[in-house]
């Protein structure tokens, strides 16, 4: 694994504000990303964060996922940005940008 053979991956990562752990949930009725794309969310030009991963419900990874990609309730989103990005970011995935 390349964290392994780079500490210093770790420790950005872990020294970073601006990292976003978001957990959808099938009961979370506030999250309105479910069956939406990257690319519909607009999530990069609409909050400058980039979505780095994210987990799915069948517990594998996704690395870098493409603006293609098809958002679940049940997705484990992975994020880095500013504080202000990452507060722009919860705004577009919680309340759909408005």
């Amino acid at each position: 694994m390349v964290i392994e053979q780079n500490p210093d991956i770790v420790q950005l990562l872990r020294e970073t504000p601006g990292m976003l752990y978001v957990e959808g949930d099938a009961a979370d009725e506030e999250a309105c990303f479910s069956g939406k794309s990257i690319f519909e969310l607009d999530i990069r030009n609409t909050s400058g964060a980039n979505i780095i991963g994210l987990k799915s419900k069948d517990k594998s990874y996704l690395i870098n996922p493409l603006p293609e990609t098809t958002l679940t309730s049940s997705d484990q989103l992975f994020a880095l940005g500013t504080k202000a990005q990452i507060s722009h970011l919860r705004n577009t995935i919680y309340t759909d940008g408005t």
